[in-house]
Parts: structure tokens; sequence; C-alpha cells
């Protein structure tokens, strides 16, 4: 296992974790699943771009803008390095909602006409669930749900029975953001491609859990957002295959993105400044490529090992409290935990535990369909990143048996 001092290096980049609340409880942090917490580089980065380099790009030819310019390329094309794809691929957003809207808006109407049919499964966020219903309806097309299953094998078996050559996209996460369910991306769009049906990965919750690797993974198009990977809100990138940026129309107008503007018609560039109309979020495109060398520089296998231990850890002082419930938890599962328990609002367990320091989410989750599926309104949820710490999952433990002996 990890040494404590392993640990507290990686946590001292992390200066909020270093938080009191003015109720005099520190700050444990439990809910990275919806916002990860920034490191220093990351601050540094975006600071230092406002101090010294702040202007537009595309557009100016004086000292500053050619530096803000440079900066704005370099971080697409640290982007691209990483995820192994060509920056010409990848195109930036407000986030991973944002790509998802631009897919199903943009993309979308050229592949589905009246009786075909597109596949999600029950597990989605309502960012990829929405775009497709509103675009199914509009298109004719039929949106076909795929139940839980709690197990790699049995969603396999589920998936290849739904796919037929009238299938033409099939929109899954990749990690699941309510259960923390992790999916065989590679094997799923190889399975998907053999009907000829087309592959968007959410992966919102995918890059704090390792390496990416989209040319093998061979999906279509992949979403992601910043500031649940150590980056800043705001700022995402859609990527897809060059194929695919050149059968869409843009999705927004205005400048930037034109060739020519006349009276009668306008011409447009190509991907990626085709889809990027008007002032992008430039320090927030610095801020992602920080967060991905942050990442990169320390990934070593202590993280993953760690954070799977981690998770393990999590997982037993849950089951051992008396009237807590877990959600399914699927086979391949990251640190990412929903629960209820017996007489007591989700709610009222986020509010007993913030007054203990502990920040954990509570709701439906943006995921309402799977709240059905699984017989409740709502949920508590605890979700793991690399700088937490056993000392942090006891504390949670404590709270929540103190809590279930209050109510009962």
């Amino acid at each position: 296992m990890t040494s404590n001092s392993h640990i507290d290096a990686f946590r001292a980049h992390f200066p909020i974790l270093e938080t009191t609340l003015p109720n005099g409880k520190p700050l444990i942090y439990l809910d990275s699943a919806a916002t990860s917490q920034l490191p220093f580089p990351v601050i540094s980065a975006m600071t230092d771009h406002w101090m010294h380099r702040n202007a537009n790009v595309h557009r100016g030819i004086y000292y500053l803008a050619e530096q803000a310019n440079m900066a704005y390329h370099q971080a697409r094309q640290t982007l691209a390095r990483f995820f192994h794809v060509n920056g010409e691929e990848i195109v930036f957003t407000r986030g991973a909602t944002e790509g998802l809207n631009l897919l199903a808006s943009c993309w979308g109407p050229t592949l589905l006409h009246p009786g075909d049919e597109m596949l999600i499964t029950i597990q989605e966020h309502h960012s990829n669930f929405l775009p497709w219903q509103r675009l199914c309806r509009q298109c004719g097309a039929s949106l076909r749900i795929l139940k839980f299953c709690s197990t790699r094998d049995s969603f396999h078996k589920e998936l290849e029975r739904h796919l037929h050559p009238k299938v033409k996209i099939l929109a899954l996460a990749h990690i699941t953001h309510v259960l923390g369910e992790i999916r065989d991306i590679p094997f799923i769009c190889q399975l998907a491609h053999a009907y000829g049906t087309q592959v968007v990965v959410d992966g919102a919750q995918t890059l704090l859990h390792g390496p990416v690797n989209l040319r093998s993974w061979d999906c279509d198009a992949f979403v992601t957002s910043a500031h649940k990977a150590f980056g800043p809100t705001g700022i995402g990138f859609l990527f897809a295959k060059s194929s695919l940026w050149e059968n869409i129309s843009p999705y927004h107008l205005g400048g930037g993105m034109v060739e020519q503007v006349t009276p009668e018609k306008s011409s447009f560039k190509r991907a990626p400044e085709r889809f990027e109309a008007g002032t992008p979020n430039i320090v927030g495109a610095i801020g992602f490529a920080a967060a991905i060398d942050f990442i990169r520089t320390n990934g070593d296998d202590w993280v993953s090992k760690y954070e799977k231990y981690l998770s393990h850890h999590a997982l037993d002082r849950l089951r051992q409290i008396h009237g807590l419930r877990l959600c399914p938890v699927p086979e391949h599962n990251t640190g990412i935990f929903s629960f209820t328990m017996d007489g007591i609002h989700p709610h009222d367990i986020a509010t007993w535990l913030n007054e203990d320091g502990i920040a954990i989410r509570a709701g439906h989750h943006c995921a309402q369909p799977l709240m059905t599926a699984l017989g409740v309104l709502s949920t508590a949820r605890l979700s793991l990143a690399p700088y937490n710490t056993l000392e942090e999952l006891d504390a949670l433990e404590k709270s929540l048996c103190r809590l279930q002996r209050v109510f009962h």
C-alpha cells in the first residue's frame, strides 16, 4: 500500500483541502464525481495567463495576442497528445453537456430517420439522455433504453440483443456517475461497429481514473469536462473522427469560424474552428491542459492502486453500517457509491455529514430514469479521488453510525 508520506505529498498540491469549516471541522471532500478540486499547477497556469498573456485569440497581431493564441493552440495539442488523436479532431466546448448537445443537434439528424433506432442505457446522466430523446422525437426514430446489468458479460449480452442494422447510434458513459460502473469501451465499439452503429462515449467521469487512448478505443465521438479531472469549470471538449466533422454543419454561428461572409451566403472554416464561434474560454483551455499535465506527471501506478484500495475500504465501511442500503455495486466499479439509510432522507444524510465537515452529494443525481429503476426517489452519493484518505473514510463511517443511532 502507498505510504502516508506519498499521499500527503499528493494532497499538498490541493490548497482547498486545508479548509476548515465555520464550525471548526476540517473539510473532508467526498464529491469529486460532481467537481474535483484544483491543484496548484492548474491554478498557477491560469493565474499566469491572466497576468501575462490576457488577450483574445485568432485576431490580434500584437505581442499579447500572439502569446495568447500560442497558449490556446498548445492547450489543444496537449489534449490531443494525451488522448492519442489529432488536434483538428478536438473541439473545445463548455463541457460534456454542450458536446452531447452539439452532436445531437448537428450530427444526429444526418444519421437518424423515421424507423431508425438509437440506444442509451438506464444509467445515463440526463445530459446523455435529453438531447437524444429530443432528437429521436424530431426525427421519428425510436429511443431504446438498455436495462442495468450487474456484470460486464450480462451487459454485453443485453447490448447485443438490441443491436441490428437499424440502430444508428449508441450513446453511453464510460464510467457511470451514480453507480461507478466502468465499461469496456473498446469491446463495445467493436460489437456496435459490426452492425454499423456509431458509438458516442460520455467521458465526464473518465479522466480521474486512468489513461485514455481514443484511437485504440475506436469510438466515433467522445465528450468530457475538465472540472471532474483537476481542471476548471466551463471547459471541456468534443472529440469526433475526422470523417464525422466533415459531414455536419456548425452548431453556433459567429466570429472566428467563417472563411467569407457576403449578403447572399457564407462559407465556414474546417473543424475545429468551424465549431468554436465567438471568443472561446481561453484560460479554461489553458487550465484544462495544465490539469492533463498534472495527471500525466502524477499518474503513476500508485494512483490507480491506491484508488482501488481506497474504494475497497469505503465499500467495506459502508457495508458494516446498520440500516445502510447500498445501491447495486457493479462488477467493475470505481470509487463512486450511492446508498440510502432506513428512515432517513438522503438530504438529511448530507446535511448531517456537512455538520461534521464531510461533503457528499444527495438527490437524484440527474438520473431520474435510473432512480425509478432502483425503486427510490433519491440517494446519497460519495465519490473518491486520489487525494482522499483512509482517515477521512473512517470519519465518514463514524458520522453515519452516529446518525443511525440518533434517528433510531
